[in-house]
């Protein structure tokens, strides 16, 4: 099932914003009538930043040299993608180039700059905070102190090599193979030499200092986007490492639209969604394989061919809609492919006996061919519900009946004691690596814990594939662990992600010591930011899209915490603080002006405010829900009545435990916190 395991991403709690972020707000002080205290300043880090010393902590050690991809650290732009790593033999360091969006096991140049003696040691560190990597190459010559980045904008790859000793650093790098038309060319300022790799054409003329200067305030203002912070150093570390990673690797034209990691939706940078381009003038890209071989009726005889839903990304595309990436995009891009997508199942139903329309024959990923498979179902039904939501708000079609009527006819799930089953008649019996049938609760969201009649089905579902894990792999554990948040089960949700992230190999996947997911020797650049939609479904549901719930599924274990800048379906964004197991605020900014339905979860009467320190009028809808109406750009801060006035900012909670650093050492399983 490959498209499921390429797109299934961080989705849906969190959509993408613009350059104006609550999280940048509230770095820098609390709000209005709550000023004059200095937010938190976190252990390692920059007195007062405490996103500077979140994502600092986040640093990845090599003190043993990679010497292949799955190892060797990323650095990109969203244009161009390198990595560097050492020669099996020690002479050499090899600079790996791709196109941002293109798997790093496949790189399309690769240049090897030959070394004066040879590998004894190196210590390299990759600072997220300023998307560099330092450090040393030591040789039986002498030693070349690195610097390494791709400053943003560029396109370009700029190595800065300090030699000393018997190292020269003046040898010629050469091209390993095809170099797709990238090249090198250097510059020497006194004892440093600068390289700078990518197209000869393209490569920057201006003094790399100034280069390095924009570039590390561009990856500043960046991470001001959102702030993450939990008692789990090791999820927080990989958290602020996906943040790197997806704007350093995902491509922010139409052109990435199949395989963007939606983490920059929860990061709050719309502007680097592939959407916003799409909207404009891009369009979004559209395989048309489904309509040569997966056509129901087929079965097996159509190939692994995906569907069209899940070949053009759709459910991402419609979460960067959901969350606020605007009218256009619903209108001028999603709108028509889901009627494409739906209409290519629609004319394949058949009326049944029971008055219901049922599919004919396909294939279920991981099972075989069966008559109304589950995977195609939840696809079809998931589709046509968007249709018949999206024709809700924007009438001008004039289809949503024609939308709810095939909902209504559309037979529902075969189920037993089991849960939900494959299809007519089948149900699981052995073990499945990728649960195919149970894509109606994740990723598509269909059935929601929020949702009280669909808890028993989820849980049954849940618990009967989970019970066969012989044959699972790394994204099985992935896969678990997010529907285990989103069944309220924090223990199993942790309990999946951490056999994960410990780097074990399961059934030859596993997370490297880079935090790159590998399997069969092939990247899997979307399986990191599936597990980073764990931790985010911890923090902020998206089981609806007319309530925002918070902190829905912390662990016990958990009793601090601190986010901004998270977003929730109806365009809000929601900052918040807890701490020894209660909340201490919640700040929600609307971005649409929609109604708020609020599950605060504070015990007891809250007190709520703007701003500006106002009361504003809300009703409780239930102990800890509020509603209330926000116009576009106003904010609430909730927090409970009668507390004295506090900080309302982000902090680095104290950590649980020890961490697992990342990066290449004699112990780089699990280091003691920086």
């Amino acid at each position: 099932m490959p498209g499921l395991e390429r797109r299934v991403f961080l989705r849906g709690l969190a959509a993408a914003g613009f350059a104006a972020t609550a999280g940048a707000q509230l770095a820098g002080g609390g709000a209005a009538w709550a000023n004059g205290v200095t937010p938190a300043t976190a252990a390692g880090g920059a007195a007062g930043d405490p996103c500077e010393a979140a994502v600092r902590d986040a640093t990845m050690l090599w003190t043993r040299p990679p010497t292949g991809w799955a190892d060797a650290p990323v650095l990109g732009d969203g244009e161009l993608t390198a990595q560097v790593w050492t020669t099996a033999d020690g002479t050499g360091l090899v600079f790996a180039l791709s196109g941002a969006g293109v798997g790093w096991d496949r790189p399309a140049a690769r240049f090897t700059l030959p070394l004066s003696g040879t590998l004894t040691a190196v210590r390299w560190q990759l600072n997220p905070w300023n998307a560099e990597l330092t450090g040393t190459v030591t040789t039986t010559r002498g030693n070349v102190g690195l610097t390494l980045t791709v400053p943003h904008g560029t396109g370009t790859l700029l190595a800065g090599l300090d030699p000393r000793g018997g190292e020269r650093g003046d040898a010629a790098p050469a091209a390993d193979g095809a170099t797709a038309g990238l090249g090198w060319r250097d510059r020497w300022e006194g004892g440093r030499r600068w390289l700078f790799f990518g197209d000869p054409k393209g490569l920057p003329a201006g003094d790399p200092r100034k280069l390095l200067t924009t570039h590390r305030d561009w990856w500043h203002r960046y991470y001001g986007g959102s702030f993450v912070s939990v008692p789990d150093k090791t999820l927080q570390r990989f958290h602020w490492l996906q943040v790197y990673t997806a704007a350093s690797t995902a491509r922010s034209d139409a052109a990435g639209g199949l395989d963007t990691p939606s983490i920059l939706s929860a990061v709050n940078h719309l502007e680097r969604h592939p959407a916003v381009s799409a909207a404009g003038d891009g369009g979004w890209p559209q395989g048309l394989d489904h309509v040569l071989f997966a056509m129901p009726g087929a079965g097996l005889k159509a190939g692994d061919a995906e569907n069209p839903i899940l070949a053009w990304n759709l459910p991402e595309l419609w979460d960067s809609y959901r969350y606020g990436a605007g009218e256009r995009v619903l209108r001028d891009v999603l709108r028509p492919m889901l009627r494409s997508a739906v209409i290519h199942y629609e004319d394949s139903l058949v009326p049944g006996a029971d008055g219901r329309l049922h599919l004919p024959m396909t294939y279920s990923p991981g099972y075989g061919d069966v008559e109304d498979a589950t995977y195609d179902l939840a696809l079809l039904r998931w589709a046509a519900g968007r249709l018949e939501q999206s024709a809700a708000v924007d009438p001008a079609g004039g289809e949503r009946d024609r939308w709810r009527a095939l909902l209504d006819r559309l037979t529902p799930y075969h189920t037993d004691e089991t849960g939900v089953l494959i299809g007519a008649g089948v149900r699981l019996s052995a073990s499945q690596p990728r649960p195919a049938h149970l894509l109606w609760m994740h990723p598509l969201g269909e059935k929601v814990w929020a949702r009280a009649d669909d808890r028993a089905v989820m849980r049954r579902s849940l618990e009967h594939w989970a019970s066969m894990p012989e044959a699972w792999d790394g994204r099985s554990y992935l896969s678990a662990a997010a529907m285990a948040a989103g069944t309220r089960a924090p223990g199993e949700a942790l309990g999946h992600l951490h056999r994960v992230l410990d780097g074990t190999e399961h059934a030859g996947t596993r997370l490297s010591s880079a935090a790159l997911f590998s399997g069969g020797g092939a990247a899997h650049s979307g399986a990191t930011f599936e597990a980073a939609q764990v931790t985010m479904r911890l923090l902020l549901s998206a089981d609806t899209d007319d309530v925002v719930d918070l902190f829905p599924a912390l662990p016990e274990q958990w009793r601090d915490a601190s986010v901004s800048g998270l977003r929730a379906p109806g365009s809000f964004v929601v900052d918040a603080s807890r701490s020894d197991g209660r909340t201490d605020w919640v700040r929600v900014r609307s971005e649409a002006g929609r109604p708020l339905v609020l599950r605060h979860g504070i015990a007891g009467e809250v007190d709520v405010r703007d701003d500006a320190g106002r009361p504003v009028a809300v009703r409780q809808l239930a102990p800890g829900v509020l509603t209330g109406d926000l116009r576009t750009g106003e904010a609430i801060v909730v927090r409970p009545a009668g507390a004295p006035v506090a900080e309302i900012g982000v902090r680095d909670v104290p950590a649980l435990g020890t961490a697992r650093q990342w990066g290449l050492s004699g112990a780089d399983r699990v280091a003691a916190l920086l």
